[in-house]
């Protein structure tokens, strides 16, 4: 998982820093494993995240 995350830091976050909540790579792992468990709606995501 830890090579997975240094992957998606290399990732360029375009994002204008006051809007920035959460870091692009923990998102982007949180979306990926969604879609390794066929999550495809973001309301399942969430309460599944919220549960943890």
């Amino acid at each position: 998982m830890e090579n997975i995350r240094e992957k998606f830091e290399e990732i360029e976050d375009r994002r204008h820093a006051s809007y920035v909540k959460h870091n692009l790579a923990d998102a982007l792992i949180i979306v990926m494993g969604a879609e390794l468990i066929r999550i495809t709606e973001l309301a399942d995501m969430m309460a599944i995240l919220r549960a943890r």
